[in-house]
């Protein structure tokens, strides 16, 4: 009988409460932040707010994944304690690099894998986890719910206001040009990942205010969302708390019937999005 490990990174923001990320079968790889020359691993054991400012200060913060010696340390100890199979969702294949260096390792290590693109961030992984599990509890086959997971993940989306686009552009998200077009008109960017754009971040919107921006985004994320549907959605905040409250507000009057979650977004997204920065995720239950 197969005994799988399910394994993500602190992109879905280590300090959850989530009880399903407790569980023994459960794995966390964190990713590094690093500021001003100085490596920061990313597992919830810092001042959240304090090295957030730390970000805006420097002269040069950026993130990175975790290097193959790291991940082999983590899968030669799953390995020990008896699993054979690791399910993995990690932060988006368009975003980072983590989860190829995780099944490069994996094979190696003659662990089967099973890799799921969360296309995003955060929530998206953690419902990919759990959908795995509990669809694999009814006899499918891992192919079969490997498949019927992706395709969620497929139709699922994520949507992101931010305050200007010059940290994803000096982060290598989008090209200069980008950046220098939306700073020149003074504009409040949204920008999108998810299947259509590979998994990548895209700038899709400008809107000339910040109050006018965050309607434009609840319109956005909802627009193709069918009402015989059910989805969850979540706000991730980073250095935007009040803002995420307005948000969730907007949601609430737009859409009434609809539970919003609020939740810290990780330093791997925050980063590279800078400050006030808000994504809103929704994602289809299938």
């Amino acid at each position: 009988m197969m005994k799988i490990a399910y394994l993500t990174d602190s992109s879905i923001s280590i300090n959850s409460d989530d009880k399903f990320l407790n569980n023994e079968d459960v794995f966390f790889i964190p990713l590094h932040i690093i500021i001003d020359d100085v490596d920061y691993l990313d597992d919830g054991k810092y001042d959240r707010e304090q090295l957030i400012q730390d970000v805006f200060k420097a002269k040069k913060a950026s993130t990175s994944q975790p290097s193959p010696g790291e991940v082999k340390i983590l899968l030669d100890d799953i390995k020990a304690k008896g699993f054979d199979v690791l399910v993995c969702a990690c932060l988006g294949s368009g975003l980072s690099g983590t989860q190829n260096v995780i099944y490069s390792v994996a094979i190696e290590s003659k662990l089967t894998i099973v890799n799921l693109d969360s296309r995003g961030a955060g929530p998206m992984q953690v419902a990919a986890l759990k959908m795995f599990k509990k669809e694999l509890a009814t006899g499918l086959s891992l192919s079969d719910v490997q498949a019927k997971v992706q395709h969620m993940l497929d139709v699922s989306n994520c949507y992101a206001l931010v305050d200007n686009l010059n940290y994803l552009q000096k982060g290598g998200r989008i090209s200069l040009a980008s950046a220098k077009f939306g700073t020149l008109l003074k504009i409040k960017p949204l920008v999108m990942c998810n299947k259509e754009m590979n998994g990548r971040v895209v700038p899709y919107d400008k809107v000339r205010t910040r109050s006018k921006a965050l309607i434009r985004l609840v319109e956005t994320s909802f627009k193709d969302i069918d009402e015989d549907s059910e989805y969850d959605v979540a706000i991730g905040e980073f250095d935007a708390k009040e803002d995420s409250k307005i948000l969730k507000n907007i949601i609430n009057e737009m859409h009434p019937n609809v539970k919003v979650e609020i939740m810290d977004l990780c330093f791997a997204i925050g980063v590279h999005t800078g400050p006030n920065t808000l994504v809103l995720f929704t994602i289809r239950k299938i």
